[in-house]
């Protein structure tokens, strides 16, 4: 079954959203910060250091955005 947007959008149109569109705005197909992941971003020009941070605090990587996301109760990904 496809989940729905629950907005407005959806309840006008009643219209799926597309894989992509989910994983760009709502942040559906993120991964953990993994060893391996955090290697292959380091070679891609991130900071080593940034990364484990984020790890840390339960980040999670989008491939899509190429940033990292948190779950909301864990607020942005600015440094305290």
């Amino acid at each position: 079954m496809t989940k729905r947007f629950p907005g407005r959008l959806q309840k006008k149109w009643n219209m799926p959203l597309r894989k992509s569109t989910r994983q760009l705005f709502l942040g559906e197909g993120t991964e953990p910060l993994t060893n391996e992941l955090i290697e292959e971003l380091v070679l891609k020009g991130w900071k080593k250091s940034d990364l484990l941070y984020h790890r840390q605090r339960g980040g999670m990587y989008s491939r899509p955005r190429n940033t990292v996301f948190y779950p909301p109760e864990h607020g942005t990904m600015e440094r305290d």
